[in-house]
């Protein structure tokens, strides 16, 4: 009866240590590279064109859900000239304890700071031991080390600030400068849709695992 009983335990931390209260039926986790996938089944190749990341991931993860899928594996992004990007991701369905041992596998304590997904020239700035540059297209990561911690601003004083403390399997954090990664802003008249006034927001852990593998790592 003690299985049981630790497999559950686990999964409510997993489900709380990925800060979601979600049921486990809209689980759609990130499958590192690292994991173990030979336990898993393949559901189905999906492909969504769009103009937002969110937007093309929520739709793909829907029709995945109702097909039974609960995990992806990132197959193809392309952006074109125009804006419009096309995603491609396998879905996959894996049982409690692949979706435990992957959620180990998923770095720990570290930052991952966004910029966008235009791959155009613009730059962002922000301030991280010091003022750092990142371009379009772009992240910057970092490890916080054992018992320390790291802050980061974006907008000086009047900007947002954000402080992450080391902690035993603290799960990787993920902070977009532009937008890139959330989900989209109503348009209706003053509503806030700019990411220019010191803006720094957290971006879903799945969703941001999938940046980093659209993205350029700046070094």
């Amino acid at each position: 009866m003690k299985k049981p009983l630790l497999i559950i335990t686990a999964l409510f931390v997993l489900t709380v240590a990925h800060g979601q209260t979600e049921k486990k039926e809209n689980t759609f986790s990130f499958i590192e590279n690292s994991s173990d996938t030979s336990s898993l089944k393949f559901i189905q190749r999906i492909s969504r064109p769009g103009e937002d990341l969110f937007t093309i991931y929520e739709t793909i993860r829907k029709q995945a859900q109702v097909k039974g899928a609960n995990c992806f594996k990132l197959k193809k992004f392309a952006r074109d000239s125009t804006g419009k990007m096309l995603l491609t991701l396998d879905t996959y369905y894996g049982n409690d304890t692949f979706l435990l041992n992957n959620y180990n596998n998923h770095e720990k304590n570290t930052v991952y700071i966004i910029s966008d997904g235009n791959f155009n020239d613009e730059t962002y700035s922000f301030n991280l031991n010091g003022e750092k540059q990142i371009k379009s297209g772009t992240y910057y990561k970092y490890t916080i080390k054992k018992d320390g911690l790291v802050k980061i601003n974006k907008g000086g004083f009047t900007g947002t600030t954000v402080t992450v403390t080391w902690q035993e399997d603290n799960l990787c954090k993920f902070y977009t400068l532009s937008g890139f990664g959330l989900k989209p802003k109503p348009t209706q008249p003053g509503a806030d849709i700019s990411f220019s006034l010191g803006r720094l927001q957290s971006v879903d852990t799945n969703i941001g695992l999938l940046i980093i593998g659209i993205l350029k790592q700046k070094h």
